[in-house]
């Protein structure tokens, strides 16, 4: 962060003036934990058989370090960053830092064409995928492969996330969106699910709105409508024993 003297505004000066002779004042550095219960609700999903993934608008590096939190990026396989560099697919590994617990973010990368890819990636590779390399790679043939696996998609565009809900759709995996921005707007209604957070931009278009702002919100609709399919078998039960019975007599 940086401080100048005060200079006639009126005349509206270009940005190249406006940050001339300018004094560092210091860093201003932003802080946004984790809520407390997120890493026991993302175990609670894992367990239940759901595969979390995140779509996000943030810088790829920061969107891995939450997944490295929450507990999806593991040490269990290779983690793979997926993006582009030009006209090719850059594939980078992630590798742990021997002196940091979290994860850290050394690179190896490699360069590749895209009909390559599906020969350097493993069944077990946990994959980090950039809005670039999705739109490059969307329209190959083994992309749907490729989506499932990826645990983080970063710097993604509004209609970036909703494309990526409709493609698992696709594949035929029902899915769950939880939102809270007005750039989540477009994914939320595309989800089979989507809940967002009552106090966001994004609950004006969300099927369901949640008064908590913890992701808590999917267990508690899960166990809801996990609750309504088990009474609907219990009322229909009867009347289906009943049928066979005027069918046997």
């Amino acid at each position: 962060m940086c401080i100048r003297d005060s200079f006639d505004t009126s005349t509206k000066p270009p940005r190249d003036i406006i940050e001339s002779q300018l004094e560092f004042a210091g860093f201003l550095a932003f802080d946004n934990p984790l809520k407390p219960d997120s890493i026991q609700v993302i175990k609670s999903l894992t367990k239940a058989g759901c595969q979390v993934k995140i779509i996000s608008g943030d810088h790829p590096t920061s969107t891995m370090h939450t997944a490295g939190k929450l507990g999806l990026l593991t040490k269990e396989g290779r983690r793979i960053k997926v993006e582009t560099q030009g006209d090719q697919i850059c594939l980078e590994e992630i590798v742990d830092d021997p002196k940091d617990d979290e994860i850290s973010f050394r690179l190896e990368s490699s360069s590749q064409h895209a009909e390559m890819i599906p020969s350097r990636i493993a069944h077990s590779d946990q994959l980090v995928m950039t809005g670039s390399a999705f739109e490059k790679l969307r329209e190959v043939p083994f992309f749907g492969q490729m989506l499932k696996r990826t645990v983080v998609l970063a710097r993604m565009k509004p209609e970036q996330k909703a494309s990526a809900i409709l493609l698992l759709q696709q594949s035929g995996a029902p899915t769950m969106m939880v939102g809270d921005g007005a750039n989540d707007c477009t994914a939320l209604k595309q989800a089979d699910v989507g809940i967002a957070f009552s106090e966001t931009d994004a609950s004006y278009s969300a099927p369901f709105i949640s008064g908590d702002t913890s992701i808590g919100c999917a267990i508690h609709l899960l166990l809801e409508a996990r609750a309504t399919i088990l009474s609907l078998i219990h009322i229909s039960e009867p009347t289906r024993l009943l049928s066979i019975s005027y069918a046997v007599f």
